[in-house]
């Protein structure tokens, strides 16, 4: 403060003592005695229980005061900068170049019909369809039609695409849209450019599909594609692959834009697609069948998924579960690295496990480990790991199976409630069999964690015999 005279014109006692002992500090040396003094007056419950309330008022409607004239002198002061523009019916939020994600801002969606721009410094996070978060960097522009599907007119996002549940269709499929181009995953993490004269595609985790006409390119986890036809894979990635695995040697070719030919192919693939899902739908696998089995043999995005759905009619329509598994092991090999292809594992790992028979069991905990270690990421993990303790458990390998069981995450809730419950009691099962001294603890904690669990009743059953001495039943 500029004026030496603060608090003299005061109103309450309080501050009225406070500055009567300041004045009194001016003309005295430093004294213990006067410090007691002073402070003694300012200190006086009497004086100061209400002006320590009034004060506090008085204080915050100053402070808002003095931050209202700094905001106004800013805006003056930067008055020339244009605001950037946003999503219709979204609030601005600007975060300087650089800065990390406010998680906060995951819960603004971009609705239908919106069009998301980023001015220069500006990062925003939406979420778009399948939920589906897209983190725009500055200078970006993205649309989303009135179906809910985004197209990246200039710019650089980071999209981050969840897996979807259960087995993907092609309306599970999330695509963006980039000039003629249409990135296409079934749940991965990637960046798409748009620059003056080029398109790119990185992808970090996953597996993702260049679109143009009836030419498709995959990429996976560390690849990088450009629409830019004389410039290969970035420095530092892996070739790309279209289609079946190439000659290490051989250059990434870029698609070239679509023509007339192409457009009608990639036309007639979409009517008979949609074909297909309609008597699938009407509950005419025959007809699909049929449909399906005319894609396949094609070439090109519609042939892979058509070949991956045959096996979902025979497993899901016509109950033929060892067809199924020749379908999905067809499309395997026709396409070891499709877009589908960790969901074509997964299908038959789960058919193999509801059938019966030594060659089976053997063919299905091969699957099972063959998973884990291709896909050491997955979500379904835990799912996977479950299914190998039991076999291991059938076969009495107890120790095994107690490491798979281990590896299965506990839920309480959710898609893997249900393996949690099997792998908890898997594990005291085999301790239980392995006449462990930790086989009563693990099934008292099953039955308190889990009283109406899947194994209430068995985990209840074992736990008698353990007080009985440890009976020689098998779990």
């Amino acid at each position: 403060m500029s004026d030496s005279r603060w608090l003299d014109d005061a109103d309450d006692p309080a501050r009225l003592a406070l500055r009567q002992g300041l004045d009194e500090a001016e003309r005295f040396t430093h004294s213990e005695l006067m410090q007691r003094r002073v402070w003694a007056r300012v200190s006086d419950p009497g004086r100061t229980r209400r002006a320590t309330r009034n004060a506090f008022f008085r204080g915050a409607l100053v402070a808002s005061a003095l931050t209202a004239v700094t905001v106004f002198a800013l805006q003056r002061l930067q008055g020339s900068s244009p605001a950037p523009q946003l999503a219709r019916g979204a609030a601005p939020e600007s975060k300087p170049a650089g800065a990390p994600v406010d998680q906060t801002q995951l819960a603004v969606v971009a609705p239908a019909g919106a069009v998301v721009e980023t001015g220069a410094g500006e990062r925003l996070v939406r979420v778009l369809p399948r939920g589906a978060r897209a983190e725009l960097a500055p200078r970006t522009t993205v649309a989303v039609d009135e179906q809910g599907r985004p197209e990246l007119r200039q710019g650089e996002v980071r999209f981050h695409v969840a897996p979807a549940a259960g087995a993907v269709s092609e309306a599970k499929l999330f695509s963006v849209r980039v000039a003629s181009y249409r990135v296409v995953v079934a749940g991965a993490r990637f960046v798409v450019k748009a620059e003056a004269q080029s398109i790119s595609v990185a992808v970090e985790d996953g597996e993702a599909e260049i679109w143009n006409g009836s030419h498709v390119v995959r990429i996976g986890a560390g690849e990088t594609w450009s629409s830019d036809g004389a410039a290969g894979p970035a420095s530092g990635t892996k070739a790309a692959r279209v289609g079946a695995p190439r000659a290490a040697h051989e250059k990434t070719p870029a698609l070239a834009p679509g023509g007339e030919a192409d457009n009608q192919v990639a036309e007639q693939d979409r009517e008979d697609l949609a074909a297909a899902r309609a008597a699938r739908a009407a509950s005419d696998p025959r007809r699909a069948l049929a449909l399906y089995e005319h894609l396949a043999s094609r070439t090109g995005p519609a042939a892979e998924n058509a070949l991956y759905e045959i096996g979902g009619i025979y497993h899901d329509q016509l109950k033929q579960p060892a067809k199924a598994v020749a379908a999905w092991d067809r499309y395997r090999t026709r396409y070891p690295n499709g877009l589908l292809r960790a969901e074509a594992d997964l299908s038959v790992i789960d058919t193999l496990a509801t059938l019966e028979g030594s060659d089976v069991g053997t063919r299905t905990l091969n699957e099972a480990l063959s998973f884990l270690k291709r896909y050491p990421h997955s979500e379904r993990r835990g799912e996977v790991s479950r299914v190998v303790g039991d076999l291991y458990r059938e076969r009495g390998n107890y120790h095994a199976a107690l490491d798979f069981y281990r590896a299965v995450p506990s839920a309480s809730s959710g898609a893997g409630a249900a393996d949690a419950d099997d792998a908890a009691f898997g594990q005291a099962a085999c301790l239980y069999a392995l006449r462990d001294d930790g086989a009563d603890a693990a099934l008292r904690a099953y039955l308190a964690q889990r009283p109406h669990g899947r194994h209430a009743r068995d985990a209840a059953r074992l736990l008698g015999g353990q007080r009985d001495g440890h009976d020689k039943e098998t779990p």
